[in-house]
């Protein structure tokens, strides 16, 4: 669409055409304040982590590795929801353990941890931030016992944070 031409000096439509002009740059940066507000005020999450969940499992078994960059403070840990045995029985707790996989030397285990088992909520242990590294974890105990007398373990949701 052609808009007609008007002589500068005619009066309001300019008027109206500028003050649209200056509300559009006040919107824009009002909206690139916004964006570096948010930026910087995001909350610090950690350098990675996964979910996943256990089926079948018994003591020995070890969860994938990662490949830990320490970009960050923060703590490995992990997290279950829902533990039963494969027969149905709820598991009262489990224990992990972390490690750290080294090419040349033995593993360096970070010990044991034992949570709860929770059916509706994840609850969570931590080790503190071993550092950079290739790291596993590994199921040490069942409800206390390294030999499970009353089947494998099903872990209905695991969380994996570093």
């Amino acid at each position: 669409m052609v808009r007609p031409v008007r002589a500068l000096g005619s009066g309001t439509h300019h008027q109206k055409d500028r003050s649209n002009m200056f509300s559009r740059k006040r919107a824009i940066a009002s909206m690139a304040l916004t964006v570096v507000v948010s930026s910087v005020a995001a909350p610090a999450f950690a350098e990675g982590g996964f979910d996943s969940y256990m089926s079948g499992w018994l003591t020995g078994i070890k969860t994938r590795n990662w490949n830990d960059n320490n970009t960050d403070a923060a703590s490995t840990s992990f997290a279950a929801r829902a533990c039963s045995y494969q027969t149905g029985r709820d598991v009262a707790s489990i224990a992990m353990e972390l490690n750290r996989n080294d090419t040349y030397t033995p593993d360096e285990h970070y010990g044991e941890k034992t949570l709860s088992c929770n059916n509706s909520t994840l609850t969570t242990v931590a080790w503190g931030n071993p550092g950079k590294g290739n790291f596993d974890m590994t199921l040490k105990k069942i409800d206390g016992q390294v030999t499970s007398y009353n089947g494998k373990l099903d872990v209905t949701q695991t969380r994996i944070k570093y």
